[in-house]
């Protein structure tokens, strides 16, 4: 480990101390306490939720949508399953729609959907 004398003293003769970050550090804040999710499905969030097929039957109740989550747990979900902040509101062979239960601030009479796709086309976010 290196250390610096005791006597060292940096003279910047009007340059800048180059160990000396120039862009100043934000404040930090505390984090909000993180809620405890419950096991399961149920402790799994839209953006962590991964699709990873999807099984249809001609009775569409029957639609079941694979889901991979974090820690490589994987669950399956039909339509009205709720995620920590999402329900399942529809199965399509090629899409699948969360409606989000979350509010997440703006207009909360409006209810938000996110679709996610089976199989996202090159450059479009997974």
């Amino acid at each position: 480990m290196l250390a610096v004398p005791k006597d060292y003293r940096y003279n910047a003769q009007g340059r800048r101390d180059p160990f000396v970050n120039p862009v100043p550090k934000p404040a930090t804040t505390e984090p909000p306490a993180s809620i405890a999710r419950p096991p399961g499905l149920k402790g799994v969030l839209v953006t962590e939720a991964g699709i990873a097929g999807v099984v249809t039957s001609k009775e569409p109740t029957m639609n079941v949508v694979v889901i991979s989550a974090p820690q490589g747990r994987t669950y399956f979900a039909r339509v009205g399953d709720a995620l920590f902040d999402a329900v399942v509101k529809e199965i399509k062979l090629d899409a699948i729609t969360f409606l989000l239960t979350a509010p997440r601030g703006g207009n909360e009479a409006t209810p938000r959907e996110i679709v996610r796709k089976v199989r996202p086309t090159p450059g479009e976010n997974k």
